[in-house]
């Protein structure tokens, strides 16, 4: 039945291939649908359960006919991921360079202030502080908006694309069960905002070291 109604519900705009079994749920095999977190373990997965297969229920698997997709998508995650890892270090650097040159025009803005502190006796740190704490924020604001909008593209690509090419249930996939869950949510938040910080507060450090003569 449950065979049935996926099939309904992946064909439901062709209308030949919905005639062609009615509402003979009889007309699909028993199967048993495996989903893995890990694509690099369905090989192992698939042995596994062959063995436990003492009765010899299972006739066949959809590995075979399959490893060639699964390959092309192993090979695709990996240049994902490699590409993932390189754009995070240019944004990175980016944001550094960034950071680092907004500090430094504070600090020529605000040299008077700072020679008067020297002068009553302020220590380095003191002065630094306020800086670093400053390029701090500057990280924070910019991991909160980066958060913004890493949801709204995954829920865009949830919505239209997963959704409509590979029959994704958009609830299903953003409860806790799914794809996304709420504290998966709550690690990127914390990761990306402690990510915003420290590369906040080291190019303030870097922009004091360089730019403020104390």
């Amino acid at each position: 039945d449950q065979a049935l109604e996926s099939y309904i519900a992946q064909n439901q705009d062709n209308q030949e291939l919905l005639n062609v079994i009615g509402d003979d749920s009889s007309f699909l095999p028993s199967s048993l649908e495996i989903k893995v977190t890990d694509p690099y373990l369905i090989e192992s997965i698939v042995e596994k359960v062959k063995t436990m297969d003492i009765e010899g229920l299972i006739s066949e698997t959809s590995l075979k006919k399959n490893q060639n997709v699964i390959d092309q998508l192993r090979k695709i995650n990996r240049l994902v991921s490699w590409a993932n890892i390189s754009l995070s270090f240019i944004f990175i650097i980016i944001a550094l360079l960034i950071i680092f040159n907004t500090i430094r025009i504070t600090i020529f803005t605000r040299r008077e202030e700072i020679e008067i502190m020297q002068l009553v006796g302020a220590t380095d740190w003191y002065i630094r502080w306020p800086f670093i704490v400053e390029g701090m924020i500057y990280g924070i604001v910019g991991a909160v908006l980066a958060f913004i909008v890493t949801l709204l593209g995954y829920w865009f690509i949830i919505s239209n694309i997963s959704n409509k090419y590979f029959s994704i249930d958009v609830t299903a996939a953003t409860s806790g069960a799914g794809l996304f869950n709420i504290w998966l949510v709550v690690e990127l938040f914390a990761l990306q905002i402690l990510l915003g910080m420290l590369v906040g507060g080291l190019s303030s450090y870097l922009s004091t070291r360089r730019h403020l003569r104390i």
